[in-house]
């Protein structure tokens, strides 16, 4: 959304986004001249977001914060590429982040009172996923779980049978 203040004129405003070297008009909107120009709006722009706005196509003139809009304006978007990354639990639930292309995943830690979390893993669960490799494609990672087992030990009971037996329990299993 856009703060007005004044509504003396009316001027356009144009957001200009620059996909790849594709210059590709985003949207238009009619703003109150007086106006101190702030775009708060969240935009979903399919794998990129924006870093900066700018005054000119090269990019050089950055989009001052407190820029009056006294005429018709074009504003341009300085993207940057984004890589979805995926958390996939056993269960089928997920969780989806989004990482700048060229940085580095979160290790999301998971805790369980029935299994061990052993790490983020690909899709066979074979092969941990190294967190300091740098993203540029879009990553599921599969959670890896440990069984927890544990030994119960109890006593029959019986005049007769005095010994004390363990009884081996498998509580989860987790396999995708």
């Amino acid at each position: 959304s856009l703060s007005a203040c004044n509504m003396n004129d009316y001027y356009t405003v144009s957001f200009n986004l620059d996909f790849n070297g594709e210059p590709v008009e985003y949207k238009s909107i009619v703003v109150a001249g007086g106006t101190v120009l702030k775009i708060e709006e969240e935009m979903d722009l399919s794998g990129y977001r924006v870093s900066k706005w700018y005054l000119d196509e090269g990019r050089t003139k950055e989009l001052p914060n407190d820029f009056v809009l006294d005429n018709d304006i074009t504003v341009y978007a300085s993207l940057i590429k984004q890589c979805k990354v995926t958390y996939i639990n056993y269960d089928g639930s997920s969780e989806i982040t989004w990482v700048d292309y060229g940085n580095n995943a979160k290790n999301k830690i998971l805790e369980s009172e029935e299994m061990d979390f052993l790490g983020w893993y690909d899709r066979s669960l074979t092969e941990p996923f190294d967190f300091t490799q740098a993203i540029k494609k879009n990553v599921n990672l599969y959670a890896k779980w440990e069984t927890v087992s544990f030994n119960v030990s109890y006593d029959l009971g019986f005049e007769w049978y005095s010994s004390k037996e363990e009884l081996f329990i498998n509580y989860f299993t987790c396999i995708l």
